[in-house]
């Protein structure tokens, strides 16, 4: 609840930031698909420097008694500790707050909430597992992309920007998201958190490459 709470409360305010950022200066087609490219690397380069360090400290024997439960030890404003497949973890919400609300901005200029964004740096900033990241990301980005559509249907732009949804596309993109995301819950606890790792990283460096070049 803490993770989802501090994401959430960040990334809000930072859509409509992030917004104002994609409409004023961002409105390039160029310039935009050059910004999603760096950030995309950027993560990509975050989660492959942790594999290549082995410095992930997550337990990948998803057999262990209790996988997939998640006991909190200690929840307060500037600490949360909690327990997940035998391993020991700890952040402070206050810092992910941070994070989140600049995760926000970067989803306000990609238009899409920033909870695909928050996931993957959760996991390499704050080491935390995917799938007790997972929740958080997901409820953030329902009321952040809510948030958003509201703002690129509502909020005034400048002349010659077109900021209105496109419906048909955005329904293609909920129908795929919502079979891939039922699919994924499904499969994420039986994966070990490795592979989740490779591919998210996979994943993002590829889409990085096709964007900036």
């Amino acid at each position: 609840m803490a993770t989802r709470g501090m994401v959430t409360a960040g990334t809000l305010p930072g859509v409509a930031l992030g917004y104002w950022i994609r409409v004023v200066y961002l409105h390039d087609v160029e310039a935009f698909r050059l910004f999603v490219g760096f950030v995309l690397l950027y993560m990509g380069y975050r989660l492959v420097s942790e594999l290549w360090a082995g410095s992930g400290r997550v337990v990948d024997a998803v057999s262990l008694p209790g996988a997939g439960r998640v006991e909190v030890l200690v929840a307060q404003v500037s600490r949360v500790e909690l327990v997940f497949r035998g391993s020991h973890y700890r952040f402070d919400p206050r810092a992910m707050f941070v994070l989140a609300l600049a995760v926000g901005v970067v989803g306000g200029i990609y238009g899409i909430g920033g909870g695909a964004i928050i996931a993957p740096l959760c996991v390499t900033l704050f080491r935390l597992p995917v799938y007790v990241v997972a929740g958080a990301a997901v409820a953030s980005t329902l009321l952040t992309s809510i948030a958003g559509v509201a703002l690129y249907m509502l909020a005034p732009a400048p002349a010659g920007v077109a900021t209105q949804p496109d419906w048909l596309l955005g329904l293609l993109f909920g129908i795929g998201g919502l079979v891939g995301m039922y699919v994924g819950a499904r499969l994420q606890k039986h994966v070990p958190q490795r592979a989740l790792h490779v591919g998210l990283a996979a994943v993002m460096l590829a889409t990085a490459v096709f964007h900036i070049f």
